[in-house]
């Protein structure tokens, strides 16, 4: 079963918070170098979701609460660079004035636009 909206939504708010609350801790510590300290929090969000989506779980933190994993439409683990690929591809569904994240109310597989851009699923476990 394909993801429901309002899952991915909570589980996108719950990993958002963890990456804010990490970055202001790496930022509160390396104040003195400015340039990572400014940069922190678009570094941990890719890393992040980028790691956690192609390791064994297949999903972040708050897709392990909600309950629901990322994968390819074969069903198949993601590897490193697609993840990366398909955390890169969500500024796309944001410069698109967010429309991109919106697309799952309206796709037959519940995809984003990143999803369809990098050909990947989120199910329910």
């Amino acid at each position: 079963r394909y993801a429901p909206f309002w899952k991915r939504c909570v589980a996108a708010l719950i990993h958002l918070a963890i990456v804010v609350i990490a970055a202001s801790a790496v930022e509160f510590v390396l104040h003195t170098r400015e340039w990572f300290a400014e940069n922190a929090t678009p570094l941990l969000l890719f890393l992040y979701l980028s790691l956690f989506e192609c390791s064994a779980e297949q999903a972040t933190l708050g897709k392990r609460i909600m309950g629901i994993k990322v994968c390819g439409a074969d069903g198949r683990r993601l590897t490193f660079p697609r993840a990366a690929i398909r955390t890169l591809a969500k500024a796309l569904s944001l410069l698109t004035c967010g429309m991109g994240f919106l697309m799952p109310l309206l796709t037959p597989w519940k995809q984003a636009l990143h999803d369809k851009l990098t050909d990947t699923i989120v199910i329910e476990k």
